[in-house]
């Protein structure tokens, strides 16, 4: 009981909160009213077409003909049982649509504040949906990435973008540690990525030599691998900013285990062949890429219609001891 008495507690001040807090926004909204319900000039919105009076959330929108020029006010309802809200105005509108547009824009930051209370494990996401300039603006890093007139519309767009990092933070979880490259490792592999950058390759894979030929044009073609890659990993422990090339910035993401096709390879006067994931790099007194393997992760998960790249998975594959024998 007492937890259930603090969802509810929580929920009755949410909306109040968020605009102390979350929203920050700005509105066409005039000063807020105060509303009796005997009041000839207060009407419920759902004597308004298409409108809807208190939603689960225990939100509606109200008409106060009094409300001059914003006469359709969102209120927020902390009696669930009440016919009329008699709560305070949390802010006025000058269209019906602007007004349900609000409505609905609270009720999404209900369902994601009650999401993170309810979850073991809240997820923080880097993309957040805000209002700004009186549109629905998706934010990254701070930075204003897309906006939208309509609610609906930038809700549909923040929960697939939100069901990707979801999936992609779960991804995160279960990689795999490897150790860090030496400081002769890196140099190594970076200088290999500078000098030979468009250079096709001859690798030993299990074995069998293969003939790489560098892809430089197509469309690109990623995967998840299970493990950050080593140049990132080592890159993002130094203070200055070194550039790796063809891996400094790639698709600009973060995102040390997305990766692409750097070569294409085949054994000669065969059909067979694989795709080489890259950059390339030495570890080990070997050099290694990456190559797909089959992981069930995609399978059991929600199985949303990701981006096709986050349902194939890469690991690293050694290429043999001396590939730059065949380069000099």
């Amino acid at each position: 009981m007492g937890k259930v008495h603090r969802y509810a507690t929580m929920r009755k001040y949410l909306v109040l909160l968020c605009l102390l807090i979350f929203c920050n926004t700005e509105s066409d909204s005039s000063s807020i009213v105060e509303v009796q319900l005997e009041d000839e000039n207060f009407s419920p919105a759902t004597t308004i077409q298409r409108y809807e009076l208190f939603r689960k959330s225990g939100l509606a929108l109200v008409e106060d003909k009094k409300n001059g020029s914003h006469p359709y006010c969102v209120f927020y309802n902390s009696f669930g049982d009440r016919q009329y809200p008699d709560f305070r105005a949390v802010e006025c509108h000058s269209s019906i649509a602007d007004g349900l547009n609000a409505v609905k824009f609270f009720e999404y930051l209900d369902k994601k504040f009650l999401e993170k209370l309810n979850s073991t494990k809240p997820i923080e996401y880097e993309q957040q949906l805000k209002r700004s300039d009186g549109k629905f603006c998706i934010f990254f890093k701070g930075q204003r990435k897309t906006c939208y007139e309509n609610m609906d519309d930038a809700e549909e767009s923040i929960d697939f973008i939100h069901e990707v990092e979801r999936y992609s933070q779960g991804w995160e979880n279960k990689l795999i540690t490897f150790p860090e490259l030496t400081e002769e490792e890196f140099i190594k592999s970076k200088n290999f990525q500078h000098e030979f950058y468009f250079e096709d390759l001859k690798v030993n894979v299990r074995n069998e030599t293969h003939d790489c030929i560098r892809k430089t044009t197509g469309t690109v073609i990623a995967a998840y691998s299970n493990e950050l890659h080593p140049l990132g990993v080592y890159v993002d422990k130094l203070d200055e900013e070194i550039e790796v090339r063809g891996f400094t910035n790639r698709f600009g993401s973060n995102k040390h285990y997305l990766l692409s096709v750097d070569y294409n390879c085949w054994i000669e006067d065969t059909g067979g062949g694989f795709m080489l994931f890259g950059p390339v790099f030495y570890q080990n007194n070997q050099w290694w890429g990456f190559e797909y393997y089959n992981d069930d992760y995609y399978d059991k998960s929600e199985k949303q219609h990701y981006f096709a790249f986050m349902t194939y998975f890469v690991k690293r594959v050694s290429l043999g001891e001396d590939i730059l024998k065949y380069l000099k």
